[in-house]
């Protein structure tokens, strides 16, 4: 029986998320996988989200559910103090009928509040749709898998998403750069077996809309969590650190990794920035590793 794929993609377009769902679920229908694809954070908020065996993320720099819930607390209070006031004491030249008009604005406010947070940047998941998404994954054994800022650049402040993800995007010195090395470090891992380690270039990169959005490739740096298996390491030259913090020349991290959240495998590669990072054969070929390694069962 075919496996049961979603990808989800949105989020900025500068990370080309389109481009890359369509790339990734032509790869896993050509593996016999049954793909649905979204551009709406909320199909998380399906019951039956455990019927997938793999969930792709292909959306960066979304909020993570504490912001829905600090505007939340934020219009509620503004909800409040309205109200308050006018019940209090009495404001002179306001009717009780001009009352009950404000205090019915205030619903369609409080809506339109959340709207404005979810509409910007690239949206915010709620509570409940993390809820959904983790349990799918932790106590339904769902695969969760991706790449760069889709996966490891988005949720900000969510320590749970870090947690099963197993890191969180800090910085990319240099912003666009023309290379940097992926070395391979396990060897005997299904997903790296028999691959090289190889240099990611950057190429020539547009958007959905055909507009430009890189002409290089970004080299992430992330905190890991100690719990994650790494697969490959990139090592940075120093040649664009940040002159206010400590050189990273020599130094190294985890660049492609796996994880397990509960039930649940997760496969992460750091690397990905647009679609133009796929060019590169071995960076391809071990991301569609990734995913059918990941998938439950």
């Amino acid at each position: 029986m075919p496996k049961q794929a979603l990808i989800f993609e949105g989020g900025w377009d500068g990370h080309t998320p389109h481009r890359t769902g369509e790339m990734i679920a032509s790869k896993l229908e050509s593996r016999d996988f049954r793909v649905t694809q979204s551009d709406t954070l909320e199909c998380l908020a399906d019951p039956e989200l455990k019927r997938f065996d793999l969930i792709v993320p292909c959306w960066t720099n979304a909020q993570g559910p504490y912001a829905y819930q600090a505007a939340e607390r934020a219009v509620a209070e503004y909800e409040s103090q309205i109200t308050a006031l006018l019940k209090g004491t009495g404001i002179p030249g306001i009717s009780d009928d001009d009352r009950r008009q404000i205090l019915d604005n205030l619903g369609p406010k409080r809506k339109a509040s959340l709207k404005y947070l979810e509409t910007q940047g690239a949206g915010v998941i709620t509570p409940k749709q993390m809820e959904n998404l983790l349990n799918a994954v932790s106590f339904e054994g769902v695969g969760l898998a991706g790449s760069h800022g889709g996966i490891i650049d988005t949720f900000h402040g969510s320590h749970v998403w870090e947690r099963a993800t197993g890191a969180h995007w800090n910085d990319h010195f240099g912003g666009c750069i023309p290379e940097y090395p992926v070395e391979v470090v396990d060897l005997n891992h299904p997903i790296t077996q028999g691959i090289d380690s190889f240099v990611m270039r950057g190429v020539v990169s547009v958007n959905e809309k055909g507009e430009k959005v890189c002409d290089g490739t970004e080299q992430y740096c992330c905190t890991t969590h100690p719990g994650i298996h790494p697969l490959a390491i990139t090592r940075f030259s120093g040649k664009y650190d940040d002159l206010r913090r400590n050189s990273l020349r020599g130094k190294t991290m985890p660049y492609v990794w796996t994880n397990q959240y509960g039930k649940g495998r997760v496969f992460v590669a750091a690397y990905g920035h647009t679609i133009g990072d796929f060019v590169v054969p071995q960076a391809k070929e071990i991301l569609i590793r990734g995913l059918v390694w990941a998938a439950r069962g």
